[in-house]
């Protein structure tokens, strides 16, 4: 990724996504136990890294 406004733009939608306060949500709110919570984010943040390279491609 060359571009430094996309690289940004990534970092802070990943911020979100890989937070303590999305963990604490996932467990606390969505009831996932913490192997489940963790997948979840990672899955969550692999899709947003995808699109991000995609937009740009």
């Amino acid at each position: 990724m060359t571009d430094p406004n996309a690289c940004v733009l990534l970092k802070r939608d990943l911020a979100v996504v890989m937070s303590a306060e999305a963990l604490f949500t996932l467990t606390d709110l969505c009831g996932l136990g913490t192997d489940e919570a963790v997948t979840s984010a990672v899955r969550t943040a692999t899709a947003v890294t995808r699109a991000a390279v995609r937009a740009i491609a």
